[in-house]
């Protein structure tokens, strides 16, 4: 009975802890399902024009079906129109509400850039240690029932990213973007440069309303490090919060441990 009793609290254990939609030791299974045939096409076609998404017929994660999920391209330099595996932004919550483990942006990159496959989430994994930093691992993706690849998921910084670890979702957020987009053939690549203590400097990435009587302003060192990571993502400037964005001394330390 006693063994029966240990086995059934590890089996639970075990059960709970492969149900994290970012564990890093568990590759997530994500199906796509498409009514149309065509469905890369109308992908394409959004991809270069609105960035709408289109809707799935259903999206399925681990086996939990949604049904009438919105999908679309994303990515900028790793998008190619005539690739087979390009990357993907699903929003289970398009058009109606729905999540998975409280998540509904899945940001799906296809590494396009990194054989390795260790690059962002190593450098999310080492980040994490000292700042708040996106969740990340890996998942297996299929649109209609044909495997598309491997690909590395990240938790998007969205709203929901900064009320959790800066506790408000209505201070300034920055994004990493070119003010002029980054498609193909473009020159105008994403950085953080630093662009002076004004904030009217930034207001071109600015993606909600200021609401701000002090901010933190990164520097043009810490541009300089995410870029050495290879990483691709968003700059939170945020007030109300306690926590403090260490020092580059600190991180660069750690990554050369």
């Amino acid at each position: 009975m006693k063994n029966f009793f240990f086995f059934t609290l590890l089996a639970s254990a075990i059960s709970s802890y492969s149900q994290n939609f970012y564990d890093i030791n568990t590759i997530q299974d994500i199906r796509i399902v498409f009514a149309e045939s065509n469905w890369d096409a109308l992908l394409d076609a959004q991809a270069t024009t609105t960035e709408d998404y289109i809707p799935a017929q259903s999206v399925t994660i681990n086996g939990t079906v949604f049904s009438n999920a919105g999908v679309k391209y994303k990515g900028n330099s790793t998008y190619r129109a005539n690739q087979t595996k390009n990357p993907f932004h699903i929003e289970l919550n398009t058009y109606q509400s729905q999540d998975y483990q409280g998540y509904t942006d899945i940001k799906l990159s296809n590494v396009a850039f990194d054989p390795s496959f260790l690059r962002e989430p190593l450098s999310y994994s080492i980040l994490r240690q000292y700042m708040d930093a996106p969740l990340c691992n890996y998942a297996n993706v299929y649109v209609n029932g044909n495997l598309i690849g491997l690909y590395v998921s990240s938790e998007s910084i969205s709203k929901k990213f900064v009320d959790a670890h800066f506790y408000s979702d209505t201070n300034a957020f920055f994004k990493c973007n070119p003010i002029g987009g980054a498609g193909q053939g473009s020159s105008s690549y994403p950085n953080l440069a630093y662009l002076g203590t004004s904030s009217n400097s930034y207001e071109s990435y600015q993606t909600t309303p200021p609401i701000l009587s002090r901010y933190l302003m990164l520097t043009g060192h810490y541009g300089c490090l995410l870029s050495i990571i290879s990483m691709s993502t968003s700059t939170v400037i945020s007030d109300n919060s306690n926590k403090t964005i260490i020092s580059i001394k600190m991180i660069t330390d750690a990554l050369l441990r």
